[in-house]
C-alpha cells in the first residue's frame, strides 16, 4: 500500500458522498520511499540476507504496441533511480528480439543491459497438461478420437492457447456427465463397485440400452429379473476396460518411441498423434502402421538398438506410473536388445559369400526372372536380419494384443466421450445460421410482442427494417430487381405512401 508514502497525503480530503475527491498522485519518489520501508532489514539497510537488494520487475506486455517516445522517456526516467531501486524490465515480444533494438534508440538502450530469453512453446505446455491430466490413470474420463482430434485442431489452427484447450476439455467433461446417465459410473474402481450395488432395475436399463451393449452375446444380457447377474457382468466389464486403458497408454508410448524419427513419420511425432490413431480404430490395420514396420525392417543395427532401448525406458516409466505389469514385454525386449548388441561378432564368423548363379545357356526373359526369384527365395539371411525380424514380429504381436481400441469394449460409453457434433455446436460458432435465424424471426432475440409471428414466412410492419428487407429478398429467385425490391419494402413499411406513389406513376 503506497498511501502512507504519498507526498500530498496531508492534502487528501476525506471521501464524502456526492463530492469528487482529489486524485492521488504517484511518483518515483513515492515508490522509493515505499521500497526503503518495505525491504528494510533489522540493521536499517535494504539488502536481504544474501547481501543483495530485492529486485522490482516492470513487465511490458505486447512491447510492439507501446509508443516509442513514451517507453523511451519511461526508461530514461526510471534509470535515474537505479541506485536506489534495482529495476528489471521484462519486454513481451511476439515477433523478434531485434524489435527491441529498433524501438529503443541508442541513448535509451545504453541505459539498460539487454538479455534474451524465451518461454517454451505452447505445444510444450499442452503436452504437459495432456500427460498429467488426460492421460493419467487418476482421471477415468477419456476423450474419443473424434472429439480429441477436434480439440487439437482448434488449438493448432486457431489460437495456440492452452487455457482455451483446458476450458474446452472442461466443457467436454460437463457435457459427458450431464448428457449421459451412464457417466454415473465414470469414477475410480472402488466407488464404481459401490454405485453398482446400489442400482435398481431402472438404472440397469440405462446400461442395457447402450449402443456398445448390442455387441454383447445375448447369454450375457439378462432380463431385469436377473439383475444380480447383470450387475456382476457390468462390474467385471468396467474393471477390465479400466485396466486396459492403463495398459493402452503404455503401449501407445512404446509404439510412438520405436516409430519416431522414421521417414515421413507415418505414426506421428507426438504421443498424442499416435494416441488418436490408436484410440479410433485398430491401428495395426492402418496403412501408417504397416508402413512404419516396413521401414523398421530396413533399420540398421545401431538405429534399431537405440529405438529398442528408448522403448524399454518408456515402458518402464509408464508401467511404474500407471501401476501396470509389463515385465514380460520388458524382459523379452531386453533379451532381443542383448542379441542386437552382440550380433556384430556373430556376423564376422557366420557371414558367407553370396551364391553365384550359373547360366549355362541362353534363357528367355521369363525364364531368367523365374531363376532370379528362386535364388532370392533361397538367399540366406544374416544373424542380424534374423534377430531383427524376430524382434519386430514380437512387437507386432504385442501391439495387436494391447492396442485394441477401447471403443470396442462393452460399456465404453461410461468412460469415453465422443459426441463430436455436440462439441462442434457449442464450441464452433455458426454466425451465418445465427444471422439467418435472427433476420427471419427477430422475436427470438428481441423478445418483444410486436415481432412475434406464428408463420416464419410472415412479414410484420413492426419488424426491424433489416429483417423486412431480408424477408422480401427471400421471396425472389436467383435474380432480384432492385426497384421491385424497394417497392415491396415500402409497401410493407409505409403502405399509404407506397400506394400514392404507384397511382402517380400510373
Amino acid at each position: 500500500d503506497l498511501m502512507p508514502y504519498l507526498e500530498d497525503e496531508h492534502e487528501v480530503e476525506e471521501i464524502q458522498p456526492g463530492f469528487l475527491t482529489k486524485p492521488l498522485v504517484y511518483s518515483l519518489e513515492t515508490l522509493c520511499a515505499w521500497y526503503k520501508e518495505k525491504f528494510k532489514n533489522s540493521e536499517g539497510n535494504v539488502r536481504n540476507c544474501n547481501g543483495r537488494r530485492d529486485l522490482v520487475f516492470i513487465i511490458f506486455e505486447e512491447f510492439e504496441g507501446f509508443s516509442v517516445p513514451i517507453i523511451g522517456d519511461a526508461i530514461t526516467l526510471i534509470s535515474g533511480f537505479r541506485k536506489i531501486i534495482p529495476f528489471v524490465f521484462v519486454f513481451g515480444v511476439a515477433t523478434s528480439s531485434s524489435v527491441v533494438q529498433e524501438i529503443l534508440r541508442y541513448p535509451v538502450s545504453s541505459c539498460v543491459a539487454i538479455e534474451n530469453f524465451q518461454t517454451p512453446p505452447s505445444v510444450h505446455f499442452l503436452n504437459t497438461v495432456l500427460d498429467k491430466v488426460l492421460f493419467s490413470k487418476k482421471l477415468p474420463f477419456k476423450l474419443g478420437s473424434k472429439v480429441f482430434n477436434l480439440l487439437m485442431d482448434l488449438f493448432l489452427y486457431h489460437d495456440f492457447a492452452v487455457s482455451n484447450f483446458v476450458n474446452n476439455l472442461k466443457f467436454c467433461m460437463l457435457e459427458h456427465y450431464f448428457s449421459s446417465k451412464a457417466s454415473v459410473l465414470c469414477c475410480d474402481i472402488s466407488e464404481m463397485k459401490k454405485r453398482i450395488k446400489l442400482m435398481n432395475p431402472e438404472d440397469l436399463i440405462v446400461f442395457q440400452t447402450l449402443p456398445s451393449c448390442s455387441r454383447i452375446p445375448q447369454s450375457k444380457v439378462k432380463d431385469n429379473a436377473d439383475d444380480i447377474c447383470f450387475k456382476k457382468y457390468l462390474e467385471e466389464s468396467l474393471e477390465k476396460l479400466h485396466k486396459h486403458l492403463s495398459k493402452f497408454n503404455g503401449f501407445v508410448g512404446a509404439l510412438n518411441k520405436i516409430a519416431s524419427g522414421l521417414p515421413s513419420v507415418p505414426l506421428g511425432k507426438q504421443f498424442r498423434e499416435t494416441y488418436i490413431m490408436a484410440f479410433g480404430s485398430l491401428i495395426s490395420d492402418t496403412d501408417a502402421y504397416k508402413t512404419a514396420f516396413q521401414l523398421l525392417r530396413l533399420s540398421s543395427r545401431e538405429e534399431l538398438t537405440k529405438r529398442v532401448s528408448e522403448t524399454v525406458v518408456t515402458l518402464n516409466a509408464i508401467s511404474t506410473r500407471e501401476n501396470v505389469n509389463t515385465n514380460f514385454v520388458q524382459d523379452q525386449l531386453a533379451h532381443y536388445l542383448h542379441q542386437l548388441q552382440t550380433v556384430g561378432d556373430m556376423l564376422i564368423e557366420t557371414e558367407e559369400e553370396n551364391p553365384t548363379i550359373n547360366i549355362g545357356k541362353k534363357m528367355s526373359k521369363a525364364e531368367l526372372q523365374e531363376v532370379l526369384l528362386e535364388a532370392a527365395k533361397n538367399k540366406k539371411i544374416s544373424p542380424f536380419e534374423r534377430v531383427r525380424d524376430e524382434l519386430l514380429d514380437f512387437l507386432d504381436i504385442e501391439f495387436k494384443k494391447n492396442l485394441r481400441p477401447p471403443t470396442e469394449f462393452p460399456f465404453h460409453e461410461v468412460y469415453v466421450f465422443d459426441a463430436v457434433q455436440s462439441v462442434k455446436r457449442h464450441l464452433i460458432g455458426a454466425p451465418r445460421s445465427a444471422l439467418q435465424v435472427a433476420l427471419v424471426n427477430p422475436h427470438l432475440y428481441l423478445q418483444c410482442d410486436c415481432c412475434r409471428i406464428e408463420d416464419s414466412a410472415a412479414v410484420e410492419k413492426s419488424m426491424p427494417d433489416t429483417c423486412i428487407a431480408y424477408k422480401v429478398h427471400l421471396e425472389c429467385g436467383k435474380l432480384i430487381n432492385l426497384y421491385d425490391w424497394l417497392q415491396s419494402f415500402g409497401a410493407i413499411v409505409d403502405p399509404e405512401n407506397s400506394e400514392d406513389g404507384i397511382s402517380k406513376n400510373t
